[in-house]
């Protein structure tokens, strides 16, 4: 038996007409919203027009679902080509195509140190399947900052398409909605890799819908698994929306175990050769994903907290909160009777969400604040992983003044009557001195990869920071203990 799609019928909910009109609605507010009155873009005013009449058409009883959904592909396209590519947005594509230079000059990514993140020699923590899926757009085009734009574009394809068989009214609204959606439409030219990936896993979604009986529909069904094992060697997350659509196909009678099996292999087939051929370095870049990153930013808890103070203590508990909200949306999921295609992609789609995105290792970022106490000093309030570019350099206020590095100048726009120095986090000074030793082998193993020496650094600096307190009010230390070009690794700092 085939996997069930939503049906046709809304259960009395609305009429389709209704659904396609309230789609059109939205492309004329996006339409309206994104007209630029000073200078009319064209494509906005021809959109306008052309879903004024579509709406005209729909209200009359025409029937309009195929056509609108056509409109929301249009809506797609101009919301997203429109815009401009971030180049120095996130460096996760930055990332990927030095990774895809490795790749093609027959080196291993895992075990390459990375010049292009920020900080530079992050962690590559994306499997395989992410920059061979790349892969192509480099070698035909040379570049890959349009991927994700276009793949946007064929995400909202890809729903209309849906609608040959779960027809077209009930595609109409989803398609408009992702079509129309801002934040998509900057996800898919900042830099980062999520709409390829959400991509990836819509098409395999997509080709289950025309899972059959039949040759074709066993070709689609097949099609779908090799997909979907794709998207979990692409980005991890995927691995989460797995048990729900096995779920669905159980209940469905489909041959979930074929499924799941197919989509694993798929996933083992993409990774084990990097795997092989170092795993050290495949491992240690892979766990990053969890130890790198503890940035608190975005729309969450966490960052609305940090408007009131230091959320640091509350990050292990909400890790473990996430893992439990994440484990019981999959319990559920497991044990629900999942009826369609459509509520298996919702219960991913909360699996996923609920998933942890950061990390709980304390060396994982370096933050530096402005304490608000009459005195303009910074805090170092982190040991961390930190990079050191050709243009910017640790820094040291001593006695109120700022000793710049190589870095850029300027003051600091939370502190714009200070002494100029360098801007940005890296706004403290370290006066080299000594020696430094490696903190452990994952440390020495890195610096080792950069085939450079490391160079050793360490030192201290005293003396009053702020402009009206006498000298040596506050002290401050700080220990980089090991470093490669563009990479800096410093252990535990104190910095009052």
């Amino acid at each position: 038996m085939p996997p069930r799609v939503n049906s046709t019928s809304l259960g009395g909910a609305a009429p389709q007409s209704a659904v396609v009109a309230a789609a059109l609605v939205l492309g004329l507010y996006w339409c309206v919203a994104g007209i630029d009155l000073n200078a009319p873009q064209i494509d906005r005013v021809v959109l306008l027009i052309t879903g004024a009449a579509l709406l005209w058409a729909t209200l009359r009883g025409s029937p309009t679902a195929f056509l609108t959904g056509s409109y929301a592909v249009v809506v797609a396209i101009s919301e997203r080509a429109s815009r401009e590519v971030i180049l120095d947005g996130s460096d996760v594509l930055r990332a990927t195509n030095e990774s895809l230079d490795v790749f093609l000059s027959g080196g291993d990514p895992y075990a390459h140190v990375l010049q292009s993140t920020v900080p530079p020699g992050s962690p590559f923590v994306y499997p395989p399947g992410e920059f061979l899926f790349y892969l192509p757009f480099k070698l035909v085009f040379g570049d890959i900052n349009r991927v994700d734009t276009w793949a946007g574009v064929a995400i909202v394809a890809l729903i209309v398409v849906a609608g040959v068989r779960i027809s077209f009214d009930a595609v109409a609204l989803p398609a408009m909605l992702y079509a129309s959606w801002g934040a998509a439409g900057f996800h898919a030219i900042d830099g980062s890799n999520d709409v390829s990936a959400s991509f990836v896993l819509v098409l395999a979604l997509a080709l289950a819908v025309f899972a059959a009986p039949s040759r074709g529909g066993r070709s689609a069904f097949f099609a779908s698994a090799l997909v979907f094992g794709w998207a979990m060697a692409f980005k991890q997350f995927a691995v989460l929306a797995l048990p729900p659509l096995l779920r669905h196909l159980a209940v469905a009678g489909a041959s979930w175990r074929r499924y799941a099996l197919a989509a694993i292999g798929t996933t083992a087939a993409l990774v084990l050769p990097f795997l092989i051929m170092d795993p050290g370095a495949f491992l240690e870049q892979q766990l990053a994903l969890f130890t790198f990153h503890q940035e608190t930013w975005g729309a969450n808890l966490l960052a609305v907290a940090a408007r009131f103070g230091d959320p640091t203590l509350l990050l292990p508990i909400f890790f473990v909160l996430e893992l439990l909200l994440t484990f019981a949306v999959l319990a559920i999921a497991v044990r629900w009777s999942i009826p369609t295609l459509g509520a298996a992609a919702l219960a991913a789609s909360g699996a996923t969400g609920a998933a942890p995105a950061r990390a709980l290792d304390d060396a994982a970022v370096l933050r530096v604040r402005r304490r608000d106490r009459g005195v303009r000093d910074w805090s170092l309030e982190r040991a961390s992983a930190i990079g050191l570019s050709p243009h910017a350099n640790l820094k040291c206020r001593s006695n109120g003044q700022v000793h710049p590095g190589p870095g850029r100048t300027g003051r600091h726009p939370s502190d714009p009557q200070g002494p100029r120095g360098a801007i940005g986090d890296l706004a403290l000074g370290l006066p080299s001195r000594g020696t430094c030793s490696h903190r452990s082998e994952a440390d020495a193993r890195r610096s080792a990869r950069a085939a450079t020496p490391v160079t050793p650094v360490e030192g201290s600096c005293a003396g009053a920071t702020g402009h009206d307190h006498p000298p040596n009010a506050r002290r401050c230390r700080l220990s980089v203990v090991g470093s490669a070009p563009g990479m800096a690794l410093a252990s535990e700092s104190d910095l009052r």
